[in-house]
C-alpha cells in the first residue's frame, strides 16, 4: 500500500488541495477507500513499476509525505477475528453483530480509527485495536501513553481529554466523574462517566466508557454506551440566559459531578453495576 499524506501550513476550512495516482502507462490507481479526506490517499500496489503521483496544491501551500505499508502493518490489520473477541451483556441488550472494520481515516478531528474489531449491542460499542495501530495513526498524539503510563501506575486520570478519542464524535467533554480501575481476563482499564456537549454548555446527556489495554501491550480497548441519572435532569439551568447562565451552568456541572459521584449503582439506568460487569466480561481469545 503507498500512503500518501496532504499537510496544508495554514488549513481554514475544507482542504483544497488534490491527489491523485498512476502507473506508468498512465492508467490511474484507484485509492483503497476513495470516501477518505483529501489529506490522505492509500493505494493498494499490486505489481511492481514506477507510480507516478499526480498533485495540485489548488493555491495552497502544503507539503506530501510518502509512506509504503505492507498488509500486515497495525493500521491496516488488527490481528484479531471477531470470533477471538467475547463479551457477556447479562440483561443490558442483545448483540448486533460484530465485524473487522478497516482502517477509516476520518475528515473529523480524532475520529480516525485502525483497523479493529467492533462489536455492536444494544448497551453500547466495543472497539480493539492495536496499539501500535494507533500509534501510526496518530504519531504526534501522546494520549495512548498517558493511559498506559496511568494504568501502570494505577493513577486515575485527572482529566479525560487527555485519553484516546477524546474528541471523537464532534463534542466537547465537560464532566467526568466516577473514574474506577478495571480488571479482566488479561487487559486493565478504566470506566468512568461523562458528560459532552457541542457549545461548551450543561452535559446534554451522559455516557459511560472504558478504555483498556492488554497485559502484553499489544491491544487496546474501548467501549462506549449511554447511561443516564436523575440528576442530569434535576440540576439543568434551563432557560436562564446572560452572565447568570454562565454561573448557573458552572456551579451546576460541578453539583451534577458531585451528585454523581455519590449516587448509588442503581439509581443510573442502566444500573452501574452491571455495566462493570459487562466490561469486566470482555475477552480476547488468542
Amino acid at each position: 500500500m503507498l500512503r500518501v499524506e496532504v499537510a496544508e501550513e495554514h488549513k481554514e476550512g475544507p482542504l483544497h488541495a488534490r491527489v491523485a495516482a498512476q502507473v506508468a502507462s498512465g492508467q490511474a490507481l484507484t485509492a483503497a477507500d476513495p470516501d477518505f479526506c483529501d489529506d490522505e490517499k492509500l493505494y493498494p500496489l499490486t505489481q511492481e513499476g514506477t507510480v507516478r503521483i499526480v498533485y495540485d496544491p489548488h493555491g495552497t501551500s502544503s507539503s506530501l509525505r510518502f509512506s509504503l505499508m505492507e498488509r500486515s502493518d497495525p493500521m491496516l490489520n488488527v490481528g484479531l477475528t471477531p470470533q477471538q473477541v467475547s463479551i457477556n451483556y447479562g440483561s443490558l441488550g442483545k448483540d448486533k453483530g460484530s465485524e473487522v472494520r478497516p482502517y477509516l481515516h476520518s475528515c473529523e478531528v480524532g475520529s480516525s480509527w485502525p483497523a479493529h474489531v467492533v462489536r455492536e449491542s444494544d448497551a453500547g460499542w466495543l472497539r480493539i485495536a492495536q496499539v501500535e495501530g494507533y500509534e501510526r495513526v496518530f504519531p504526534n498524539d501522546r494520549s495512548m501513553q498517558f493511559l498506559i503510563s496511568s494504568l501502570k501506575q494505577q493513577a486515575k486520570p485527572l482529566d479525560a481529554k487527555k485519553l484516546p478519542f477524546a474528541d471523537d464524535d464532534d463534542a466537547a467533554i465537560v464532566l467526568t466523574a466516577r473514574t474506577e480501575l478495571m480488571k479482566g481476563e488479561g487487559w486493565t482499564g478504566w470506566r468512568w462517566i461523562e458528560g459532552s456537549t457541542q457549545d461548551e454548555d450543561y452535559p446534554g446527556g451522559l455516557g459511560y466508557t472504558f478504555e483498556g489495554v492488554t497485559d502484553d501491550g499489544r491491544f487496546f480497548l474501548r467501549m462506549t454506551g449511554q447511561i443516564s441519572h436523575p440528576a442530569l435532569k434535576r440540576l439543568d439551568p434551563g432557560d436562564t440566559q446572560g452572565p447568570a447562565r454562565a454561573k448557573a451552568i458552572r456551579e451546576n456541572r460541578q453539583l451534577l459531578e458531585q451528585a454523581l459521584t455519590k449516587a448509588d449503582p442503581a439509581s443510573f439506568t442502566p444500573n452501574l453495576n452491571e455495566v462493570d460487569a459487562m466490561i469486566q466480561s470482555i475477552k480476547i481469545q488468542r
